[in-house]
């Protein structure tokens, strides 16, 4: 998701101090479909399968990390994934090390299309990283506005990323300083799905310890 043309914008918009000082940021990660039990039993949950992306992504363009995390969720979507011992619509509020507030909302369903989305606001402005539509076009008539909906499925939104994402590695391997996440970013994201997990747990919020290597 780095690697996303839109979400890349927003980051440098954000690093660019476009924006100012970053007070909040909002990701909203909604699948068009919830996955089948058999998957759900041995994902992890929905914070380690799907919202650990959007973890990192909100470290990435802030630049910083979460000291605290509070989650809470429930299975409102389908029963058996309670049953399963997992959530499928889910809150959470980050606290990142310099204060500033992130809340990303996830759900397994969403039956416009998979919609996934950031805003960032600062002190000076906000830049947002919209959902995208199959096509781009709107038609206006009368008091109507038509446009398109979302694409159905997460690959289809994500498929230009996953070409750039190639082009960066074989760059990286080519031996150019081309910018890469790295093992330590993955293992910051699954702290934090960690932390989530157990404030989920706990219905409290929840201190993130970041282990580093010697």
């Amino acid at each position: 998701r780095r690697f996303d043309p839109n979400h890349l914008s927003a980051r440098e918009a954000v690093q660019n101090g476009d924006i100012g000082k970053l007070e909040m940021m909002h990701l909203t990660a909604r699948g068009p479909q919830p996955p089948p039990i058999s998957y759900v039993k041995v994902s992890g949950g929905q914070f380690r399968d799907q919202t650990i992306h959007f973890f990192d992504l909100a470290c990435w363009i802030a630049d910083e990390d979460p000291v605290e995390v509070y989650a809470t969720g429930a299975a409102l979507v389908d029963p058996a994934i309670g049953e399963a011992g997992d959530v499928d619509t889910s809150m959470l509020i980050l606290t990142m090390a310099s204060g500033a507030l992130c809340h990303i909302d996830n759900s397994r369903r969403s039956d416009y299309g998979y919609d996934e989305r950031i805003e960032v606001f600062g002190s000076k402005g906000m830049v947002q990283s919209r959902r995208k539509p199959i096509r781009d076009v709107s038609l206006y008539t009368g008091t109507k506005v038509v446009s398109d909906g979302l694409h159905a499925g997460w690959y289809e939104r994500m498929e230009p990323s996953f070409v750039l994402a190639l082009d960066a590695f074989i760059s990286s391997l080519e031996g150019n300083d081309t910018p890469y996440p790295t093992l330590m970013d993955g293992l910051k994201a699954q702290f934090i799905a960690e932390a989530a997990v157990e404030s989920l747990q706990k219905h409290q919020p929840v201190k993130i310890n970041y282990w580093q290597p010697e």
